[in-house]
């Protein structure tokens, strides 16, 4: 917790200071007194391979034998040529050593077999997760102070004429689902969130509904099926079966046969398929990057009313023919006369008491037919009333043609007595005026502007208490974002604070959950520090896989580029930032 408090102490000097990043590596209590730890963020003391090899073992206080490393090891290691493995073998130096033994075997024979080195970092990336912010728990949705700890909650559940359970994963599992990968996987089967990639220039996830997606590596010791399943039972009429998937393939490492993903038709409890409908193939020896958003939409009328088994098969012809990914999002089965979708999902503003802060909305009706939609405010503390287009006539319905979309515009009022940090959250719901069970909801978060922001990107964890409870004893106020329930921050969020405290929790962060390589910070995400940090920002980030995720996937030369270079200090080197010389600008 020493490093938590410490973090304060960082923050009063970014308020005060030119210094414009910060970057630490642990929630963890690891025992060192904070005056010491505040002073060597500061002075960047930590920022020498002798530095390292000292506070590696001074940090061996929270029972992680990963620490326990005689220091003739630890020199040798430090000692080795200057080789891409060589620094590897720095970077993990405090990760267990051993493991760069295990990868270098296949480290120069990437190209005929890139998969072995590619599942030894998915296997050894991955840390466990602090046991004290486990450990606290809020619940609720509230209006909340920055003065206070606090937790908004999820994002309502949404109704509708759905007929599939769980039909965006997310629950953050495959739960209501049937599943089988092959038993040495490329990449296997999971729920993943924004952000991950398996490298070799293949897009990043990237949701199309809510924060989860359904991944494969589309690729192992085949031939074999990885397949997803449900049995659903279909309403009557007409019935549409509809989904979005994305995907990347390099076929180019010795594939003679097609890769193919389909979406059959099955009896209730799986057998013989009723229908099969191939959706996509990937031809041997062709390499696609990204195949860009696309959507699959099946008419199943013919076996409307009954009860059927619905799924989903990637085949793999051949054993480790080439690397590849996949993602699928956003299913629908169902009637599809009346539907909603309110967009965006979320959003986030900063205000004044006493002013009003307006949000632009658009309700799309992706229903077959004409519809009208009555619209509602729920759960909000400050007056939130909403408009038309031209934000001048007050409207409670709004009425859509099939497969068209309308503007709407909200209006929030903050309370005259709110201080700084404080915050109210309204959700805003389209309800069909034909079907009544087919909603969807947005979320507006107003905020009373204040110097600091706190974002949370620690997937879920509970480590915001710990930087709430550090601010309120300093008395300092602060705004808060939910990286998981809100999404990233974009760059007008950040630029209105003089400080950002950013953190990813335990290894790596961000959407994609402990343990993730690839995923502490997107693309999209280091393109807004950078630019925010250009302006004149100040930031203090703190996470646990920061380095480990920018060395293997590319992007670790943009912690040293400008302007990020220039206005880089270094915090505690439980990351692996401080351990390469490049990151010591």
């Amino acid at each position: 917790m020493g490093e938590i408090f410490a973090s304060v102490l960082v923050v009063a000097v970014l308020l005060i200071s030119g210094m414009s990043l910060v970057v630490t590596g642990s929630m963890a209590d690891n025992g060192q007194n904070e005056k010491d730890i505040s002073s060597e963020i500061i002075s960047g003391e930590k920022c020498t391979e002798s530095g390292v090899i000292k506070n590696v073992q001074k940090e061996d206080t929270t029972g992680d034998n990963s620490f326990d490393i005689p220091k003739s090891q630890q020199q040798n290691e430090l000692n080795a040529p200057n080789t891409e493995m060589a620094k590897w073998k720095k970077m993990s130096l405090k990760r267990e050593p051993e493991k760069a033994s295990l990868l270098e075997e296949s480290y120069s024979n990437l190209r005929d077999n890139p998969f072995t080195e590619k599942n030894a970092l998915q296997e050894y990336g991955a840390n466990t997760v602090d046991s004290k912010a486990q450990s606290l728990s809020t619940t609720g949705t509230e209006t909340g102070s920055g003065n206070g700890v606090r937790s908004v909650g999820a994002r309502p559940t949404i109704s509708s004429t759905n007929a599939v359970t769980n039909p965006s994963f997310e629950t953050g599992d495959f739960t209501g689902w049937i599943t089988q990968d092959l038993s040495s996987p490329f990449e296997p089967l999971r729920v993943e969130g924004a952000g991950y990639s398996a490298g070799f220039g293949f897009f990043s996830t990237e949701p199309t509904d809510g924060n989860w997606v359904a991944y494969t590596g589309w690729d192992g010791n085949g031939p074999g099926n990885i397949s997803l399943s449900q049995d659903v039972t279909l309403p009557t009429g007409t019935v549409i079966w509809e989904f979005d998937y994305r995907a990347s393939w390099d076929l180019t490492y010795g594939a003679t046969v097609n890769r193919t993903f389909w979406a059959n038709i099955e009896p209730a409890g799986g057998g013989t398929p009723l229908q099969t409908n191939l959706i996509l193939t990937a031809p041997a020896n062709t390499t696609v990057y990204d195949t860009g958003n696309l959507s699959g939409l099946l008419n199943i009328s013919a076996f409307a009313g009954t009860t059927v088994r619905l799924n989903f098969t990637w085949f793999v012809p051949e054993n480790f023919a080439g690397p590849a990914q996949f993602q699928l999002d956003n299913i629908f089965v169902g009637d599809p006369s009346y539907r909603v979708k309110t967009s965006p999902e979320t959003q986030s503003s900063f205000g004044d008491p006493t002013t009003s802060v307006w949000y632009n909305l658009v309700i799309n009706n992706t229903g077959w037919k004409d519809d009208a939609y009555n619209l509602t405010v729920a759960n909000n503390t400050w007056p939130t009333t909403i408009y038309d287009a031209t934000g001048t006539t007050p409207i409670s319905q709004i009425s859509i043609n099939a497969n068209q979309s309308a503007n709407i515009t909200v209006k929030v009022d903050i309370s005259p007595t709110a201080n700084p940090g404080d915050y109210d959250i309204a959700n805003i719901t389209a309800t069909s005026q034909n079907d009544t069970n087919v909603s969807d909801t947005s979320t507006l978060v107003t905020q009373v502007l204040a110097p600091i922001l706190v974002v949370d990107d620690d997937s879920g964890l509970d480590t915001e208490n710990w930087y709430f409870s550090a601010l309120n004893a300093n008395n300092y106020s602060y705004n808060y974002w939910d990286v998981q329930n809100w999404g990233s921050p974009d760059l007008n969020a950040l630029q209105v604070h003089n400080v950002t405290i950013w953190f990813t929790g335990d290894n790596s962060g961000g959407a994609g959950g402990p343990g993730t390589p690839g995923d502490t910070l997107s693309p999209q995400e280091r393109t807004v520090i950078e630019n925010y940090l250009t302006g004149g920002g100040k930031m203090y980030v703190s996470s646990g896989g920061l380095g480990w995720d920018g060395f293997f996937n590319g992007w670790a030369p943009w912690i040293n580029e400008e302007p990020n270079r220039s206005k880089l200090r270094l915090g505690a080197s439980f990351d692996l930032i401080p351990i390469h010389p490049a990151f010591c600008g």
